[in-house]
This record gives structure tokens, C-alpha cells and sequence, in this order.
């Protein structure tokens, strides 16, 4: 891999689920300007929480959740 390419789980990506740390599930709505949206609950219907795109440090891309 080219060292200018980011490794998929070292950002949030829209479209993906992710997990916190407390375990609660988020999905990604979108990213712009090196920050991403997140929506809590599997649907994305919950409250808004926005964290900068690489700010992944304790949080798990849910594979039962996120296809590909």
C-alpha cells in the first residue's frame, strides 16, 4: 500500500457503522472538511455527534453491519 493511502478503519467513512467505546452504535452520514457526521443507531435516526475523521482511537468499524 502507498503510504499516502489510508487504510480502511483508520477514518470514518460515509456509510459505515462504527461502535464506541461505551458500545454504542453510530453510522457515518457524511464527511467534509476532515469531519465526519455521525447519527446514533443503525439507521442513522438518532442524535448527531460530529468528530474529526481520523478520531478512531478506541472505536471498532462494526462488522456485522458494514458490507465489502
Amino acid at each position: 500500500m502507498d503510504k499516502r493511502q489510508i487504510a480502511k478503519g483508520d477514518i470514518f467513512r460515509a456509510g459505515e457503522v462504527w461502535e464506541s467505546p461505551k458500545g454504542t452504535l453510530y453510522k457515518v452520514m457524511s464527511v467534509e472538511l476532515r469531519l465526519a457526521t455521525l447519527r446514533m443507531g443503525l439507521d442513522g435516526s438518532g442524535r448527531i455527534i460530529r468528530r474529526p475523521w481520523d478520531s478512531v482511537i478506541g472505536w471498532a468499524m462494526s462488522k456485522d453491519h458494514n458490507h465489502g
